[in-house]
C-alpha cells in the first residue's frame, strides 16, 4: 500500500513479541508491512534508545504501536509525534476495557 506507515509493534515488560502474533497476523492477511522488534528490557532509557534506533533504520512514516511498559518505550524512543512517526498505546483491556487506543 502506497504511503501506509510501517506498523511497529512493541511488547509490555512481561511478554515478548510473540504476544503480537494474533495482531501480526491480521495485519499482515490486510498487506500492511509489520515490524515486532523484541524489546531487551533492561531500562526504560535503554529500550527506548533501542526501539529509537530500530525505527530509524526504517524508511518512510512509521505507526508505532506500543502495550503497557511498550506504551512508554515508544514514547521515550519517540516523545513527540513527527511528520514521519505516530504513536499508539493501549492499556490493558482488563483495566479499562471500553477505552480506545491513545494515538499522536
Amino acid at each position: 500500500m502506497a504511503n501506509e506507515p510501517t506498523i511497529v509493534l512493541v511488547h509490555g515488560a512481561f511478554a515478548d513479541a510473540a504476544s503480537w502474533a494474533p495482531v501480526t497476523r491480521r495485519l499482515l492477511d490486510k498487506g500492511r508491512a509489520v515490524l515486532v522488534p523484541g524489546v531487551p528490557n533492561r531500562s526504560l532509557i535503554g529500550d527506548s534508545e533501542y526501539i529509537r534506533a530500530f525505527v530509524e533504520q526504517i524508511d518512510g512514516p512509521v505507526l508505532l504501536v506500543g502495550h503497557s511498559y511498550g506504551g512508554a518505550v515508544i514514547r521515550g524512543g519517540s516523545p513527540t509525534p513527527t511528520s514521519r512517526r505516530t504513536w499508539c498505546t493501549r492499556r490493558s483491556r482488563a483495566a479499562e476495557p471500553s477505552r480506545a487506543p491513545t494515538c499522536r
